[in-house]
């Protein structure tokens, strides 16, 4: 089982939380260093990351689903839990 450098500071930082806590997506973006890249470019790589994420845990500790997006209806952020 491998995680890369980014990979690795998004798990960390997903299992630092406690239940009320969330990322936001300014937090998730900079965790994976898309600050200079386009919205689109920074949406489908979030979303990558977590589904390659959810495929490795599933993988190797038969968990689905083990990171998870919601959207805020308050305020729009987006809630990753692990």
């Amino acid at each position: 089982l491998s995680f890369d450098t980014q990979e690795t500071a998004f798990l960390k930082a997903l299992m630092s939380l406690d239940a009320e806590n969330y990322l936001s997506t300014v937090e998730v973006n900079e965790l994976l260093g898309l600050s200079g890249k386009t919205l689109e470019n920074q949406r489908r790589i979030r979303l990558n990351t977590i589904a390659q994420l959810n495929q490795k845990i599933q993988l190797f500790f038969q968990i689905e689903k083990a990171i998870e997006r919601h959207i805020s209806p308050r305020t729009k952020a987006i809630i990753n839990k692990i």
